[in-house]
């Protein structure tokens, strides 16, 4: 059973499938105080039929994670445009202060004009959820064959800024 993070401990498949994704959770939200004191994280588990899944939601933190309206590029536009987004639309998104997002999004480098879901998140912002990618994924696995429609994960990964009922707040 796996009782902390180690990142130079290489986990089995065995090791990530026999502990309890409830400590799972409480491994990585004691990871995600100690990597980030001033931010406040809400690590949640659900279990259903067949599965089970761990959200991560930012709920507060110092560090600015969405960009402001005003520095969003021409080309960033025409991405969230491919989608059928209006200017006044990405606007109203930029300031919701909720957000679900992709978490295949931080597998590459930031890039500024990466629309992540409705949302354009700041350099900082990006590696803040990438690292969180990160952690998180070190207790998980993915036998995965998107060919044949066959999934096998230890987990599903849900990713927020906020939550639906209760918005992200940068506290400064």
């Amino acid at each position: 059973m796996i009782t902390s993070y180690n990142p130079n401990q290489n986990l089995t498949k065995q090791d990530k499938y026999t502990t309890d994704l409830k400590d799972i959770a409480k491994i990585i939200k004691q990871q995600l105080k100690k990597e980030f004191p001033r931010c406040v994280f809400s690590v949640t588990i659900s279990r259903y039929s067949m599965g089970q899944s761990l959200t991560v939601a930012l709920m507060e933190s110092d560090i600015k994670i969405i960009k402001d309206f005003e520095e969003i590029t021409e080309l960033g536009f025409l991405n969230c445009e491919q989608h059928l987004y209006t200017k006044d639309q990405i606007k109203n998104m930029q300031k919701d202060m909720y957000h679900q997002l992709n978490q295949y999004s931080f597998r590459d480098e930031y890039n500024p004009d990466h629309w992540n879901n409705g949302v354009f998140l700041t350099k900082q912002g990006y590696n803040l959820f990438k690292r969180v990618v990160e952690i998180i994924n070190h207790f998980n696995y993915d036998n995965s064959d998107s060919m044949t429609d066959y999934f096998d994960v230890n987990f599903y990964l849900d990713l927020h800024i906020g939550k639906w009922n209760k918005p992200y707040q940068r506290v400064v």
